[in-house]
């Protein structure tokens, strides 16, 4: 039903639903892009960089901890890590 001057009382309101909907759904949006962003410039923060003498020698500690190594071998690959680490000319390589 409608008032004296011609507006119904729902259409004063309209502009508030219209607002508040737009604003939660911008927010949401927002939201879910900050998440997005943070988890992709995470996963690669934290610890050595993949490839990198760090990771290497995580590696070969992680295998010679589940026994694929012996201790010969574990410290052979390791004293070759290190020096590949020392020599500019090897990382190169």
């Amino acid at each position: 039903m409608m008032n004296s001057n011609g507006w119904d009382h729902m259409d004063r309101f309209n502009w508030f639903g219209t607002t508040l909907t737009f604003g939660v759904s911008l927010i949401a949006l927002l939201a879910v892009i900050f998440i997005v962003v943070s988890l992709l410039s995470s996963s690669g923060a934290s610890g050595p960089a993949v490839g990198g003498p760090d990771h290497a020698v995580e590696i070969l500690r992680e295998r010679y901890a589940r026994g694929e190594m012996n201790d010969e071998d574990y410290r052979q690959a390791r004293e070759t890590l290190e020096r590949a680490d020392q020599n500019p000319v090897a990382k190169s390589r």
